[in-house]
């Protein structure tokens, strides 16, 4: 593991998960650490699928209410004078600053290490 990694997991275990004790909270605490640390705007690209992407200018976190229902985190952007919410993990390259781009990277980060925030699967 390298020292960035194992910042990673400090992070995420001390700061962000610390005494959640199940996914509902987990996915709270997860939200409020992005919501507190993304700074809107910034211009990425929105991950449609595999072959398609879109510029898009990211301006806000959605609502925790829709974000839940999803079991994601989602965010606003607008695309060619279109609001839309897509998920923050389908977002690539980002133009933002470090903070911004630290909170994506734990998130995703936490997330390829195999957890989530199902119901049904506690990790």
């Amino acid at each position: 593991m390298s020292d960035k990694e194992v910042k990673i997991e400090e992070r995420i275990e001390n700061e962000i998960i610390i005494g959640a004790y199940d996914n509902d909270e987990k996915f709270s605490r997860w939200y409020n650490y992005l919501f507190e640390n993304l700074t809107f705007p910034f211009y990425a690209i929105y991950q449609v699928s595999l072959e398609e992407s879109k510029n898009v200018n990211v301006i806000n976190i959605t609502e925790y209410d829709l974000c839940y229902d999803e079991k994601t985190v989602m965010v606003e952007a607008t695309n060619k004078n279109e609001i839309i919410s897509i998920p923050l993990m389908q977002i690539k390259n980002p133009e933002a600053d470090e903070k911004t781009l630290e909170a994506m990277e734990d998130l995703q980060y936490w997330l390829t290490m195999g957890n989530n925030f199902d119901d049904e699967e506690f990790i």
